[in-house]
């Protein structure tokens, strides 16, 4: 895992893995991570408080609309 205080994690897979279990650990995605559709809809799964992590591009179409409805 890439749990580090200060820094972000760069570890699309690991990322994955962590918004699996819990939608805002997307908080810890490196920022380039916060724009990536697939990590972005993983973590709005879990819940859709997890879109005010995410990077201002995927947040239209299916992003949005699983945040409305979890």
């Amino acid at each position: 895992m890439c749990w580090a205080a200060e820094a972000y994690c760069p570890d699309l897979e690991a990322m994955l893995q962590s918004v699996r279990k819990n939608g805002r650990a997307i908080r810890f995605a490196s920022p380039e991570l916060r724009s990536d559709r697939r990590l972005v809809l993983e973590a709005v799964r879990q819940t859709g408080h997890a879109l005010e992590y995410a990077s201002s591009v995927p947040r239209k179409g299916t992003c949005a609309t699983t945040a409305t409805s979890s």
